[in-house]
């Protein structure tokens, strides 16, 4: 219309309790875009929705529709758990992302913390993406679950448990906060084509390990070859 070329897709998202098999959240959501020339459409649009729902185990189903003609959709499920962050140490999922930076912006929805976190939901880097920056936050440390000193260790190998890096060691100091916020990055343009894994501890002086997440990630670099 108008000279213009006009897109407009819905995305259904609704979460179930499997403890039950009960719908507790039902969204539709739009995206239109509008374009003279399509040759210049972006076709990856990240977005962020964030819900509060208490412990448990749930499934998430999300359904991508054209909003003209609906047999023209994608639809994806998964389960997944939201933990009782209290009985800690305990750490939160790792997010990977393509930036994190410090902000001021609090009506962004990649706000968190002072951070703006654009995450990277395919997790695949590599070419023009050549850093993996993440994100994650640790909860529970009290006196009664954190009495020496504690260090985060973060490690990047490959999938026979191989480092690929050196580890990184970072004392943590907690000034009585029961809660902190950790991100950081690592460049991965030298590495060649592969799956990896991110892996993040929480360890006392003696490396006696707390609790520990990983996440696994893809690198394209087709400019090296694997030996």
């Amino acid at each position: 219309s108008d000279g213009k070329y006009n897109a407009e897709a819905k995305i259904d998202i609704d979460i179930f309790n499997l403890s039950n098999n009960e719908l507790i959240s039902s969204e539709t959501y739009k995206i239109s875009n509008q374009e003279t020339d399509t040759s210049i459409l972006d076709n990856n649009l990240v977005g962020q929705i964030n819900y509060q729902i208490p412990p448990g185990k749930y499934k998430l189903v999300v359904k991508a529709y054209d909003s003209g003609d609906e047999s023209k959709s994608r639809s994806d499920e998964r389960e997944f758990v939201v933990e009782d962050f209290l009985s800690g140490p305990i750490l939160s999922d790792i997010e990977l992302a393509t930036l994190v930076t410090s902000s001021t912006d609090d009506k962004s929805i990649f706000y968190k913390n002072t951070l703006e976190v654009v995450p990277n939901p395919n997790s695949i880097f590599g070419n023009n993406i050549n850093e993996v920056y993440y994100y994650f936050e640790l909860y529970g440390l009290n006196e009664n679950n954190i009495t020496d000193d504690f260090y985060i260790l973060t490690e990047v190998k490959d999938l026979n448990k191989e480092n690929v890096y050196d580890k990184n060691l970072k004392k943590i100091n907690r000034n009585n906060a029961t809660d902190i916020v950790q991100y950081g990055s690592f460049k991965i343009d030298s590495l060649p084509t592969d799956k990896y894994l991110l892996e993040v501890s929480v360890v006392d002086s003696k490396n006696s390990r707390k609790t520990q997440r990983e996440r696994s990630f893809w690198v394209y670099n087709s400019n090296i070859v694997q030996d």
